[in-house]
């Protein structure tokens, strides 16, 4: 028997999702929405590669993942590059360049973004605030992984609906 690529390829009915599934889906989507509007969503900025070692883009994924773990606790939703693909420069034989363009993509589904504190560090860092810049996003800078008054400012306008 002849095994579909894609699930695009069955034909329609063949696959069913149990409506409890949608009912999940559509929960999150409502709990995602605040009375003044949708939460915003943040993209996380900072050094990946650094010098190229291991040690230098362990530490720089755990600063970028400290940031998202404060973010997931107040409950700001984020896309964090940095984990996203961590250690795929030693696991999948994509070029730097698929990375870099797979992290516009995603900026563009952002809505502001977040530069740790070392931003400076990292061309691909600057490149995407310069992109928010010109898409007139709004760009908050920490000045310390714990600096509790800037997730503060970050927590209240991601949930207050303005842009």
């Amino acid at each position: 028997m002849d095994r579909p690529r894609n699930l695009a390829s069955i034909p329609l009915g063949v696959v069913q999702t149990p409506q409890t599934k949608h009912e999940d889906r559509d929960l999150a989507i409502q709990k995602s929405e605040t009375e003044e509007g949708k939460i915003k969503m943040a993209f996380i900025a900072g050094p990946y590669i650094g010098d190229g070692s291991y040690v230098e883009i362990y530490r720089n994924i755990g600063e970028a993942e400290r940031v998202a773990v404060h973010l997931a606790n107040r409950g700001v939703f984020f896309f964090c590059p940095h984990t996203h693909t961590s250690f795929f420069g030693r696991k999948a034989k994509a070029p730097e360049s698929f990375y870099k363009a797979m992290n516009f993509r995603f900026l563009s589904f952002c809505d502001f973004l977040i530069a740790t504190p070392r931003w400076e560090k990292s061309d691909g860092a600057r490149k995407v605030i310069e992109q928010c810049i010109l898409e007139r996003k709004l760009v908050f800078v920490l000045n310390s992984l714990d600096d509790a008054e800037t997730y503060d400012e970050i927590e209240a306008y991601a949930k207050s609906g303005k842009s």
